[in-house]
């Protein structure tokens, strides 16, 4: 389960990602972005669910779509015809349920625009105002009041209690904990597309499980770092170990 939130105003989308990814058994294998920016559309996507499907879909809606505008008039069916055949490799990597984000600058409308499929709903495909998970029992973001830099790595710290992949209640609460690594912002703005993080959990590590350090509060995103470089040999790296995560 990535922490996966974004938030709608006219002259911005607002989306906050953590960085863990992981397999069934909870260890972390990857550590890195999990929004990306798609060149030719323009747009950023987002995924909760089979961290592994998410790069084939990124190369399919360049392929098939011009910008926010065009996947927002004609996604619906071509999201439900992709998860019809993708289900049973999403099923393999982890689970068939998956939330996926885009978010672009619309130029019919020009203002930004957040589009949202969701593979588990009655209605998939919309464009919600907000969207938040996990959920963890919260009432939904005010958009009139939430401050991203104020309030993002706080949403995404609570977040990062939510034990996730139990099988029932019964045994929630020794699920593993899936939110970690990092909390990324990423802003679309008329003017571009930024990522940034605000704030890093050093204690999470590859080829372990999640275990935030004890007594640690939700800290302030006063201190932003930049994303770092990614060379040729680790997103090689990164790939491989992609393919055997669930996020």
């Amino acid at each position: 389960m990535t922490a996966l939130n974004a938030i709608r105003y006219d002259d911005a989308a607002v989306i906050l990602t953590d960085g863990a990814s992981y397999d069934r058994q909870g260890i972390v294998r990857r550590i890195g972005p999990k929004c990306q920016t798609i060149k030719g559309p323009n747009i950023v996507l987002a995924v909760s669910g089979a961290s592994a499907g998410h790069k084939a879909l990124a190369r399919l809606l360049a392929r098939d779509f011009e910008d926010i505008d065009h996947i927002s008039a004609e996604g619906g069916a071509w999201f439900q015809d992709w998860h019809a055949v993708y289900a049973d490799f999403l099923e393999e990597q982890g689970g068939r349920e998956i939330l996926v984000a885009m978010a672009g600058w619309s130029t019919d409308q020009d203002r930004a625009r957040l589009v949202m499929f969701a593979s588990e709903l009655e209605q998939p495909f919309g464009e919600p105002a907000t969207i938040r998970m996990p959920l963890m029992g919260e009432a939904p973001i005010d958009r009139s009041r939430f401050d991203v830099m104020r309030d993002g790595v706080a949403l995404v710290e609570r977040q990062r209690l939510y034990r996730g992949e139990a099988e029932s209640d019964a045994d929630r609460a020794s699920g593993n904990l899936v939110v970690g690594g990092h909390v990324m912002l990423t802003l679309v703005r008329r003017t571009g597309i930024t990522h940034q993080i605000l704030k890093t959990w050093p204690e999470d590590r590859v080829g372990h499980p999640i275990r935030p350090a004890a007594g640690m509060p939700a800290a302030s995103a006063s201190n932003v770092i930049p994303l770092p470089a990614q060379n040729r040999a680790e997103r090689r790296r990164q790939a491989k170990m992609t393919r055997e995560c669930a996020a």
